[in-house]
């Protein structure tokens, strides 16, 4: 069964609900329930890539401030820069925000962020992709060599290729 007559980019999910970005005009959060197959508008902005979080807890790139990371509350309305990089990927994993900043003249770098938008570090240079968390280990993708690295959380200095089916 169809459910909207449009495609959606789905940035995000939590139980029945998918949330996503307007795509159709404008770039507005929007939630889709699928067990009632209704879509609502959550937050007016500009936005890129949204993520949910705790249902109330939005962090989406803003496309008016060249993709920088923005981090609000639904319920507080109060909208604050994390950082005004240029992020091209994302992805968040507790108190913490992985991130491929874009720079011109390969000056790209793999970051990361609180998400109360402290202690902001570079964890490596260099163009990333692929960004995906498990309970124990970040693993994010070389984007032009395809090459899949990784580092745990508790040690993200550490980061070494992944060799699936080794140890």
């Amino acid at each position: 069964q169809q459910v909207l007559n449009y495609p959606i980019y789905t940035c995000s999910t939590n139980g029945q609900y998918i949330y996503y970005n307007g795509m159709k005009t404008n770039g507005s959060i929007y939630c889709l329930d699928t067990a009632t197959d209704q879509e609502v508008l959550l937050y007016e902005c500009s936005s890129y890539k949204p993520i949910v979080e705790n249902g109330m807890d939005v962090f989406y790139l803003d496309v008016t401030q060249d993709n920088a990371l923005v981090r609000t509350n639904m319920n507080w309305d109060t909208p604050t820069t994390l950082t005004s990089d240029s992020i091209d990927v994302y992805n968040v994993y507790g108190n913490t925000i992985y991130y491929q900043n874009f720079k011109e003249n390969n000056e790209s770098t793999f970051c990361s962020i609180r998400t109360d938008g402290t202690e902001n570090t570079i964890l490596t240079k260099g163009s990333f992709t692929n960004i995906h968390i498990t309970s124990n280990f970040v693993f994010f993708t070389d984007y032009y060599s395809g090459e899949v690295y990784y580092f745990s959380h508790n040690n993200p200095d550490n980061i070494l290729k992944f060799h699936p089916g080794t140890k």
